[in-house]
């Protein structure tokens, strides 16, 4: 059982002592009880833990079968076992999955998280490693019952090993059309946000209401046609989704060396977790990746997931420089649209990031926001570190000091000035 004879808030309550933490935690509890004045934190709320994706219960929903669950694709069984299997393993981040079940054992609200030993420290977070766009549990219709957020958390907590810090970063208010129990536990705002598109059909309607620069489009494939046979398609096969996977990866690495001065691929695990999430998942799973292709060159290529009623738009890319002038990434990405509304999908999902051009289709703005629990006295610090650490990355983002700085990283990445990747 974890102790809480340190703090789990930051602000004010971060500095109670032990006696006023219990009275904190006493109070919210109260508010965590059903008609019979029973609280759910201790007789009627059961909290399970697995340690591995392959022992996952059954109540634990699949990409292609959620059941009553609400819940993004990011936290589903099939791929969280991709993720264990090659980020987890990888950073040697221990999997902790959090069942709350309710008085007939019936789920209640679940939820993936991984402790990892970093500067010293163990800290807790979502299993996301930078290739999850939301960070929430999954959700049941009954959760409402579970009442007051800090109450909830402190009940989590108690059944997890010993950490120093809990960061739950990049939480949305809503998973599906539920609330997001934990939510309200959020005392900063993530730096960036997620965007979607509602979609909705004939296609020809969308595109005259929601598509400005259509004509401007058509003229780019006009042209573009003009120097070959062009064609945009979903990958069929193995060997096509090998194809488009090593094409989309080489044009990845290339623009976030260009703009941000660091490989995408280079964080241990990451590499694998497309390539095996597009092996494992690519044939009948939620994986697709999509491609535009002149005479057998593929200018821009897509990886992302199909879940539910909602396309996840998670690694587009597309080659620069000679081609910029005929807009192959947009190109796609209105195929994609058509696409999506004409299987009767309602969202596309731009996912996280505040780049210009998804204003351009985006009518649905889901704010993120993070929650740090420091435990000890070395969290408190390291929690206060990484406040400070975002702030001067958006900082840097937002002055003219950012040109300055890519230009540092991307020699330090090439020492000798010759072209990274071509």
């Amino acid at each position: 059982m974890h102790s809480f004879t340190e703090p789990c808030f930051l602000g004010p309550v971060a500095f109670a002592s032990p006696r006023q933490w219990n009275k904190i935690v006493a109070a919210t509890t109260l508010l965590l009880q059903d008609n019979n004045n029973q609280p759910f934190g201790s007789s009627r709320l059961r909290v399970e833990l697995a340690t591995s994706a392959e022992t996952l219960p059954d109540h634990w929903p699949t990409s292609l079968d959620r059941g009553s669950a609400a819940c993004h694709p990011f936290q589903c069984a099939d791929i969280l076992a991709v993720w264990c299997n090659t980020i987890g393993r990888a950073r040697g981040i221990k999997p902790l999955f959090v069942s709350l079940l309710g008085p007939s054992r019936q789920p209640l609200m679940l939820l993936p998280l991984g402790i990892r030993e970093q500067f010293g420290l163990k800290i807790l977070r979502f299993l996301d490693g930078g290739v999850s766009d939301y960070n929430a549990p999954v959700v049941f219709p009954g959760a409402a019952a579970l009442g007051a957020a800090p109450a909830i958390w402190s009940e989590i907590a108690g059944h997890l090993p010993p950490f120093d810090l809990a960061i739950l970063e990049k939480m949305p208010e809503q998973v599906g059309n539920l609330t997001n129990p934990l939510f309200s536990l959020a005392t900063e705002d993530h730096h960036e946000s997620c965007h979607a598109v509602a979609l909705y059909g004939p296609w020809e309607k969308f595109v005259r209401d929601r598509i400005s620069n259509a004509a401007d489009s058509r003229r780019r494939r006009r042209k573009l046609e003009k120097l070959g046979t062009v064609r945009i398609a979903i990958a069929q096969s193995a060997d096509e989704r090998e194809f488009f996977l090593s094409a989309m990866m080489r044009m990845k690495r290339r623009k976030y060396i260009d703009t941000k001065g660091y490989d995408v691929f280079d964080t241990p695990g990451t590499e694998d977790y497309y390539r095996e999430a597009t092996h494992a998942l690519g044939e009948s799973g939620p994986a697709q990746l999509s491609a535009l292709i002149l005479d057998g060159r593929i200018l821009a290529a897509h990886w992302g997931y199909v879940a539910g009623d909602r396309f996840y738009h998670l690694m587009p890319a597309h080659e620069g420089r000679e081609w910029r002038a005929y807009a192959p990434g947009r190109l796609l990405n209105e195929w994609l649209m058509q696409w999506c509304t004409e299987r009767g999908l309602k969202y596309l999902d731009f996912g996280i990031g505040d780049e210009t051009y998804k204003f351009d289709y985006c009518d649905l703005h889901i704010p993120l926001r993070d929650a740090f629990f420091p435990v000890t006295l070395m969290g408190r610090l390291y929690a206060v570190a990484q406040k400070l650490e975002t702030a001067a990355k958006i900082f840097v983002r937002d002055t003219r000091l950012s040109p300055a700085l890519m230009a540092t990283r991307k020699r330090w990445h090439n020492p000798s000035g010759s072209p990274q990747i071509e």
